[in-house]
């Protein structure tokens, strides 16, 4: 791993790299602002001296704010919704950063999730400081204990590269927001307050053992959501972006994830595997046929790409989509695609 210990500091990182259209905004205060209402609202442009958009982003995060505050059961779901919020900022904080430091710094901080030690000089140090804390380090003190169980596991079956796509992904978000949002959930996500004293961190009925639940809330509670989401359908959601993408991105600059492996076939193995999970954990799920139509629809709709063809990854797509189940739903999204032109 290479030493970006001397690199510039945070407020000259950002500088001159862009994001869907909005110009070195600060990540970690601007997504976090969305899915907190309470959180104060400021200074989203403090990194980037571009300034005013004539208060675009403020009524935007606003928007959020307000229907939030309308899902009754939002406070349940909040500690989850807020990690992968979090967790997402903080990928993307340092994807866009300078090409000659984004890779070190991504390794670097993944090797933080990871568990392992690193320099007290690294450069991912100087962006935490930033950030004022770990996504991780907030959820260990308010979210579900079995999440972090899990959350653990699955970071150490995963490549750094494969850690950022899941980050990328706001999946477990929607997914998260749609559990709050349903009239008849309001008994397994607030037990996940309930069963715990003030001061503790939530835990669902039947965390017990510390490896999953049990009971009534099995494949209920926010824990189990995000443990299905996090790293396996969120990994497969932007390791098929990227897959369909990389022509592009090479040609643009841009780091693809996928392109770290070291051949197709290994990429491909990684999101056979990826599909794989995704659909075993989604299936353990309350209402899980939601699910498991999101990991289908998600290969449907990436491998039926006219990108897929022109890149000549038509086999793998194919190979791809019949593991998961998603032959026919890929053969009807490319006759949409024809007829659309999309």
């Amino acid at each position: 791993m290479k030493d970006a210990g001397d690199e510039e500091p945070p407020q000259t990182l950002f500088k001159n790299h862009y994001f869907e259209g909005l110009s070195a905004v600060s990540w970690a205060d601007t997504t976090l602002c969305a899915v907190d209402p309470c959180r104060p609202m400021s200074g989203f442009y403090s990194l980037y001296p571009a300034g005013d958009d004539g208060g675009y982003l403020d009524d935007l995060v606003a928007a959020s704010r307000d229907v939030l505050e309308t899902l009754e059961n939002y406070v349940a779901v909040q500690p989850m919704v807020t990690f992968f919020a979090a967790l997402y900022a903080e990928m993307q904080s340092i994807k866009h950063l300078s090409p000659e430091i984004r890779e070190t710094l991504m390794e670097q901080w993944f090797a933080l999730y990871s568990g392992e030690e690193l320099p007290k000089g690294a450069g991912i140090y100087k962006l935490i400081s930033g950030w004022g804390e770990l996504a991780l380090e907030n959820l260990c003190r308010t979210g579900p204990a079995c999440f972090e169980v899990s959350f653990r596991r699955g970071v150490s079956r995963l490549k750094w590269w494969e850690f950022g796509a899941a980050a990328g992904s706001t999946l477990g978000i929607f997914s998260l927001i749609s559990y709050a949002a349903r009239p008849g959930c309001s008994a397994w996500v607030n037990g996940a307050a309930s069963a715990s004293g003030p001061g503790d961190r939530p835990s669902s009925v039947g965390h017990g053992t510390g490896r999953g639940c049990a009971g009534p809330t099995s494949g209920k509670c926010p824990g189990c959501v995000g443990s299905a989401y996090f790293p396996w359908i969120c990994g497969l959601h932007i390791l098929l972006d990227y897959f369909i993408d990389q022509a592009e991105d090479l040609e643009s600059g841009d780091l693809n994830f996928v392109s770290y492996y070291d051949s197709m076939q290994d990429a491909a193995a990684a999101l056979n595997r990826f599909t794989c999970m995704s659909l075993e954990k989604a299936e353990a799920l309350f209402s899980s046929w939601i699910h498991t139509a999101v990991v289908r629809g998600l290969l449907a709709m990436y491998l039926s790409d006219p990108k897929v063809k022109a890149c000549g990854l038509s086999q793998y797509a194919r190979q791809l989509a019949a593991q998961g189940d998603a032959g026919w739903l890929r053969r009807m999204c490319a006759a949409v695609r024809r007829i659309a032109r999309i």
